[in-house]
């Protein structure tokens, strides 16, 4: 083993006994805490972090409090997405982790974490964002915009609204694309455009069991805006925010709105229910389907 830098043998006498007593109280709540996996984790992680700085010392502990919550719920192995972000991202983002080393670390572990299985690709884009001179502000913002790609259909609006702020590269990197007019196009709307006649563009939702948010067929309130989608099934009723890169749904109190009975495309035959999003922009749902339909022509 490398002999540790001088300024984590420091931070280690000045806290010893603080960090066996935070560990000991982690493993009183989580029985099953390796004291190994934690050690050697802390030995790979804290040398690429520790450093001469004033907020070092605050960094050091805070990864140290991930560690132990990660470790705890086996996330280490289970999750591969948090041990690339603590082990390969972080060291890369020390700059930034040292401007906010008590809360920057946490939020982004946390929004790793709520992506589930596309975890790991947000920390791919934190990853290419390391070079850019970002902030931390700027870091996080960039984040909220991959994370909306990547599915967090809630974060739309904060997203675009980050974006205008971002140096173009940042935003390039977090949309994963190098168009220069995409986030023009996002803006204006973010469900996929239509060549000439009516088309299906877009499917919101699945049965719950194919990973989805619907139990039952749900039908189409008339409420929200061209990207939140009330609607209702018989075990109540849900907000579901969409565009082109996904969907999140949630349970709600029942509705005012009634049920939506628009016009549809002439080719869908007996839709249970129809909402119009906008000119030439519909969503529909069949009766004995588990999935929201977007359907546009071009006005």
């Amino acid at each position: 083993m490398k002999p540790l830098p001088p300024s984590l043998r420091s931070f280690l006498e000045l806290r010893a006994d603080e960090l066996n007593l935070r560990f000991s109280r982690a493993k009183r709540r989580a029985p099953k805490l390796d004291p190994e996996l934690v050690l050697i984790s802390c030995l790979e992680l804290w040398p690429q972090l520790a450093g001469d700085e004033p907020a070092t010392s605050e960094l050091l502990s805070s990864v140290f409090e991930l560690i132990l919550l990660h470790a705890a719920r086996d996330s280490l192995a289970l999750r591969p997405g948090i041990n690339t972000l603590l082990s390969q991202a972080f060291p890369r983002l020390r700059r930034q982790l040292l401007e906010r080393p008590g809360t920057l670390p946490a939020a982004l572990s946390n929004a790793v974490e709520n992506l589930g299985r596309r975890g790991p690709e947000l920390v791919t884009v934190l990853t290419r964002l390391a070079p850019l001179d970002l902030t931390a502000a700027q870091l996080l913002e960039a984040g909220a915009v991959a994370a909306w790609r990547l599915g967090e259909a809630r974060l739309r609006g904060a997203a675009l609204e980050a974006a205008q702020r971002l140096p173009a590269a940042a935003v390039q990197i977090a949309l994963g694309s190098d168009d220069s007019g995409l986030l023009a196009t996002l803006t204006a709307d973010a469900w996929p455009s239509s060549a000439g006649a009516w088309q299906e563009v877009a499917r919101v939702g699945a049965f719950v069991g194919f990973g989805g948010d619907f139990a039952l067929p749900p039908i189409l309130l008339d409420g929200g805006d061209r990207h939140t989608l009330p609607c209702r099934t018989q075990r109540g009723d849900l907000w579901v925010w969409a565009d082109r890169y996904g969907a999140v749904a949630r349970p709600v109190d029942k509705q005012a709105y009634a049920p939506a009975h628009a016009a549809g495309p002439p080719s869908v035959t007996q839709p249970s229910s129809v909402r119009v999003l906008g000119p030439g922009l519909v969503a529909l749902t069949l009766p004995r389907s588990h999935v929201i339909r977007i359907w546009r022509r071009k006005p």
